[in-house]
C-alpha cells in the first residue's frame, strides 16, 4: 500500500487508465476477475488501516467494475464477521462478468442488499450505524452528471456524519480534469488503482478525495511502458538540480533580478517578489517601482530600489545588468504601468516571469515568446483566454495547455493542484505539494521571485518553472507546520526557502 507522500510521479488520463487495465487482462493474463478481487482487497484493507475499530459497513454500489469492487468489500468484510448492508439502484441481472461474478460471491455469504437510501432508512436494523460508508458507486468512466437516483445518494452521502472511503475516485469526479458534476461525494479517503488519474490531484480532486492512497494491483512494470502519462507529479526526482556554487562565486554570477512593479501603494508585491528572489540565491536584487512607493519597496535593505515618475516611467540603463525579470507585481493598470510593461518586452532576449497585472496587460496586448513563464491564477487565465473562471477550472490542464500555444513559454496555473503547461516542451507537471493557507495575498509575488531567482542561475524557463513551484509549495508545508494554515503569510515564506533549495543542490 502506497500513501499519499510515497505515490508514482506519473499520471494517466482515464482512458489512459482503460488501456493499461485492457493490457493487464489481454497480454499478460490477469482475467477472470482477478484485478477486481485485488481491488477490493486492497479498499478493505485499507479501510481496516484508516478506520481499525469499524465493524459496521454501508457499501454503496453502482453499475459496472466499480460497484464490482465494492461487492467484493462488501463479500471480505462479511467473511470477517463486519455487519454490513450494500445498496445499489442496478437489478442484480444488469451484473454482468466480472461485476456479475463478484455479486454472486457477495450473495453467497447471506449479505442484505437493498435498493434504495429509502428502504435503508427504514430498515430498523441499520438506524444510521454504519461505522464507514464505501463509495462505489462510479468509476473512472463517469463523463455526465449523475442522475435520479444516484444523485440523491450522493447528497445523502453528504449528508451523514459518517467517514467515507471512495473506491477508485469519488463519485461524481471527473477522473481528468478534477471538476464535479453538480455535486460528488466527500470522502475522507480515495483509493486509486493501477494509475493515479490527473483528476484527483487537481481542481475539486484534493478537495473531495480526502488524503488520497495509491495500488498498482501487482500489474507488472511491462504494462506501463509503452503509455506515456498525460502528466508527471512534481517530485524531488524530476526537477533539475542547480548548479554548483563555486568557492570563488561573487555576487555578479549569481544572477541580477530586476523587480518592475509597485505602482502607488502597491510597491510591497514588488518588494515581496525581490526577497524571494534573495531567499533563493539571487546575488543582486532591484525594485523598479513608482517614486512614491520607495520607502514601501525598500523595506529589506539588501534591495535596491530605483524610483519612476508618470513622466519618466523607465529610468536609464535600468535593464543593462538585469540578467532575469519579473514584470507585474503591483504593476497597476494605468498608463505608467503600461509604458513599463512595453519596455520590458522590448527587451525580447530577457528571461522574464510575468504575473499578476503584467498579465492583465498581456491579455490586452498579446504576444508570443519562448524565454518566459507566466503564473496566472483562474482568473488571470480567463482573461489571458478570453472565458470565464468557471471554463478554467472545468479543466485546468487544458487551459494551462492553451496559454502555453498561445503565448508561448510555460505557463504555471495555480491553484488546488498548480498544473505546469509547456507545449515546446511537451511537458505537463502537477504539483501536489502545498496548502489551503496560501490563500493569501502575495504568494503569487514570492512564487514569481523565486523563479526570476532561477532563471538567473541559467536553468531554462521550464525548469525554473517546475523547481519554482515546487519549492514555493513546499516551503509553504513547511511554514504551515509551524504556524498553521490559519493566518500564513507569503513572508512566513521566507525562511524556509533557502531550505528547500539546499534540497535540489549539488553541494
Amino acid at each position: 500500500m502506497l500513501r499519499s507522500n510515497s505515490q508514482p510521479d506519473s499520471l494517466y488520463s482515464a482512458e489512459q487508465a482503460r488501456e493499461l487495465d485492457r493490457l493487464a487482462m489481454t497480454d499478460f493474463g490477469l482475467k477472470d476477475g482477478v484485478l477486481m478481487e485485488r481491488a477490493g482487497l486492497a479498499a478493505f484493507q485499507l479501510l481496516r488501516f484508516c478506520w481499525p475499530r469499524a465493524r459496521k459497513l454501508l457499501v454503496v454500489a453502482g453499475p459496472g467494475n466499480n460497484g464490482g469492487d465494492g461487492f467484493v468489500v462488501a463479500r471480505l468484510a462479511i467473511e470477517l464477521g463486519y455487519k454490513v448492508k450494500l445498496i445499489t439502484t442496478v437489478a442484480r441481472d444488469q451484473y454482468q462478468g466480472d461485476a456479475g461474478r463478484a455479486l454472486k460471491g457477495l450473495q453467497a455469504t447471506g449479505g442484505t442488499i437493498l435498493h434504495s437510501v429509502h428502504e435503508l432508512e427504514t430498515d430498523t436494523t441499520y438506524n444510521g450505524q454504519a461505522d464507514v460508508i464505501v463509495d462505489a458507486m462510479f468509476g473512472i468512466g463517469l463523463d455526465r452528471k449523475p442522475g435520479g437516483d444516484y444523485l440523491a445518494i450522493i447528497n445523502w452521502i453528504n449528508d451523514q456524519d459518517n467517514p467515507v472511503l471512495a473506491i477508485d475516485i469519488p463519485s461524481g469526479l471527473h477522473a481528468d480534469t478534477g471538476s464535479i458534476f453538480e455535486q460528488a461525494v466527500q470522502a475522507n479517503a480515495t483509493i486509486s488503482f493501477i494509475g493515479l488519474k490527473t483528476g484527483l490531484v487537481t481542481g475539486c480532486g484534493p478537495r473531495f478525495c480526502g488524503q488520497l492512497y495509491f495500488h498498482d494491483l501487482d500489474l507488472p512494470r511491462a504494462v506501463y511502458q509503452n503509455i506515456k502519462p498525460v502528466a508527471r507529479a512534481v517530485s524531488v526526482s524530476n526537477i533539475s538540480r542547480l548548479p554548483d556554487i563555486q568557492k570563488d562565486t561573487h555576487k555578479a554570477r549569481q544572477g541580477h533580478v530586476l523587480v518592475i512593479g509597485g505602482d502607488k501603494s502597491m510597491a510591497g508585491a514588488a518588494a515581496m517578489a525581490g526577497q524571494a528572489a534573495y531567499r533563493c540565491g539571487a546575488g543582486m536584487v532591484r525594485v523598479l517601482c513608482h517614486e512614491v512607493s520607495l520607502t514601501q519597496a525598500c523595506f529589506r535593505p539588501e534591495i535596491m530600489v530605483t524610483g519612476s515618475s508618470d513622466d519618466a516611467p523607465v529610468p536609464k540603463n535600468v535593464f543593462a545588468r538585469a540578467n532575469a525579470l519579473v514584470l507585474g507585481p503591483g504593476l497597476g493598470q494605468r498608463p505608467w504601468g503600461l509604458s513599463l510593461f512595453s519596455k520590458a518586452l522590448d527587451h525580447e532576449s530577457l528571461a522574464m516571469v510575468v504575473d499578476a497585472d503584467g498579465l492583465r496587460w498581456l491579455a490586452a496586448n498579446p504576444q508570443y515568446r519562448q524565454n518566459w513563464v507566466l503564473t496566472p491564477h483562474a482568473g488571470e487565465a480567463a482573461a489571458l483566454l478570453g472565458t470565464s473562471t468557471t471554463i478554467i477550472q472545468s479543466d485546468r490542464l487544458l487551459a494551462a495547455r492553451q496559454i502555453s500555444e498561445k503565448y508561448g513559454g510555460s505557463c504555471i496555473l495555480k491553484g488546488a493542484g498548480t498544473v505546469i503547461a509547456d507545449v515546446s516542451e511537451d511537458q505537463f507537471m502537477i504539483v501536489r505539494a502545498g496548502n489551503p493557507g496560501m490563500a493569501t495575498g502575495g504568494m503569487g509575488d514570492v512564487l514569481s521571485g523565486i523563479i526570476a531567482a532561477l532563471m538567473g542561475f541559467g536553468l531554462s524557463p521550464f525548469n525554473s518553472a517546475v523547481a519554482g513551484a515546487w519549492i514555493h509549495s513546499t516551503a509553504a508545508d513547511q511554514a504551515a507546520m509551524v504556524i498553521g494554515e490559519r493566518g500564513l503569510m507569503a513572508t512566513d515564506l521566507f525562511n524556509y526557502i533557502p531550505g528547500q533549495i539546499a534540497v535540489l543542490s549539488h553541494n
